[in-house]
């Protein structure tokens, strides 16, 4: 059965694309049209008005929004989801729902793309600027047809099944979350390579990956995995602000790459969780040792020798990275004689378990350095599994908390409010221009002291 599902999915896939290409000369016809009539009216390419270019990409969408209405719906029918009656009219409006904000975002691009371009009608690019349409529409619809097929129509339906037959299950987690992981590469390639036109994709596809990581955090109990769902989350939330920093900025794309790897390490190792946790009958995950690991009996285990604390550890939003990057600066003098050792999570390699390193840290921390911003207090992960057992050690006397304004915050309404900060936390550091450095060098003669204790 679920041979014939990834069956009828692939059917689609190649049903609307092959649609989707009949369709693209039409659309280089319409728009070249309209080129060759300004151009021999003697219409300067300046003049070309914008409006005019999104009437006729509108047109022909609208068109191809038709056609991908009538293959999603004749692949959603052989895969038994209802097709008349209330339910089936509910599956068209979220369907065209959809399309329409597929046919808005595409007539935008086209219009950007070929309002923007200072060259004559004669010179345009048309076969170029065909493609990155249907690339653009094809993996926008990729991905929707792929959410369509995958959802539970159990969910929707009743149905009655013969005794003992398996239930056909539509979608699994952990294939979802390999799909987003090799999508995510997918896009990489061209993120990488500065191409703006797969920011409508990369965005989308960015705000979508929040489904499976929902519905995975919503059954599980395991707190290992329910940590990497919440870290994952928050990463996911953080790309796809970047991504919408960047439309405007293509340089900026660099980060953008530098965090779909990030991200990409960490789909990564919430499948490899989640392959260690043993499943019931059920199909339901149960909290519990690795597989092909041995149970050790009690009162046999050696007791575990607390690792020393002799570090530093760096506690930062990843929104505030190049304030990390400006006291790693500072602290480079003290790393090199040998006293201080800093860690944060930079540190951490891509095959390695992040949030085990993390832990691990914490554990070997003498001094917590807190870059404090209104991102840093906003942060749930950072609340939750840094800050939070950060200043339980410091009730205990094992570490040394130092906060450092960089930005103003609300910090009063926090736990930091008990701790002296290093500086006025009314001239917080974002504030200096003139006396930053020397700021810096005070905050590095703390750390020291107090590493030193």
């Amino acid at each position: 059965m679920a041979d014939e599902f990834d069956k009828i999915q692939d059917r689609a896939r190649r049903l609307i694309k092959s649609e989707f290409s009949k369709r693209g000369s039409v659309l280089q016809e319409e728009v070249g049209r309209i080129m060759r009539k300004m151009r021999i009216s003697g219409m300067d390419r300046s003049s070309i008005e914008e409006n005019q270019i999104r009437a006729a990409c509108d047109g022909e969408i609208d068109t191809r929004a038709t056609i991908v209405w009538n293959s999603v719906r004749r692949a959603y029918e052989a895969v038994g989801a209802p097709t008349t009656g209330a339910l089936a009219a509910d599956f068209k409006k979220e369907v065209n729902r959809h399309i329409e904000e597929i046919v808005k975002d595409v007539s935008e691009f086209m219009a950007r793309r070929l309002s923007s371009r200072k060259l004559s009608p004669h010179l345009l690019d048309f076969e170029s600027t065909k493609h990155a349409v249907e690339e653009r529409i094809g993996v926008e619809v990729d991905l929707y047809v792929d959410s369509l097929l995958s959802k539970k129509t159990a969910e929707t339906e009743e149905k009655i099944e013969p005794e003992g037959q398996v239930k056909m299950i539509y979608g699994d987690i952990e294939k979802d979350l390999a799909s987003w992981r090799d999508f995510l590469r997918f896009i990489k390639k061209d993120v990488s390579s500065g191409q703006i036109r797969n920011y409508g994709n990369v965005l989308n596809g960015l705000k979508r990956l929040s489904k499976p990581i929902v519905s995975l955090r919503n059954e599980q109990k395991d707190e290992t995995i329910l940590r990497a769902c919440n870290h994952l989350e928050e990463s996911r939330k953080e790309l796809q602000d970047i991504v919408s920093d960047s439309l405007n900025e293509p340089t900026s794309w660099v980060k953008v790459t530098n965090r779909l790897d990030d991200l990409i390490d960490e789909l990564d190792e919430l499948s490899e969780l989640l392959a260690e946790t043993p499943q019931k009958k059920d199909g339901q995950r149960t909290i519990g040792r690795p597989r092909g690991t041995k149970q050790v009996s009690r009162g046999t285990s050696k007791p575990k020798t607390k690792p020393a604390r002799d570090q530093v550890f760096i506690c930062y939003s990843r929104k505030d990275k190049q304030w990390l990057s400006d006291l790693n600066t500072h602290l480079k003098p003290y790393v090199r004689n040998g006293s201080v050792t800093p860690w944060s999570d930079e540190q951490i390699t891509p095959s390695s378990r992040w949030f085990e390193e993390i832990k691990a840290a914490l554990d070997r921390t003498r001094v917590a350095v807190l870059l404090v911003t209104p991102d840093f207090l906003a942060s749930d992960f950072i609340r939750e599994h840094e800050l939070t057992p950060l200043l339980k050690e410091a009730e205990k006397g094992g570490v040394h908390i130092i906060w450092i304004p960089v930005r103003a915050c609300s910090y009063k309404e926090t736990a930091l409010k008990d701790y002296q900060a290093v500086g006025d936390p009314d001239k917080p550091l974002a504030n200096m221009k003139a006396n930053r450095d020397k700021a810096w060098v005070e905050i590095c003669e703390n750390i020291k002291r107090a590493v030193s204790r």
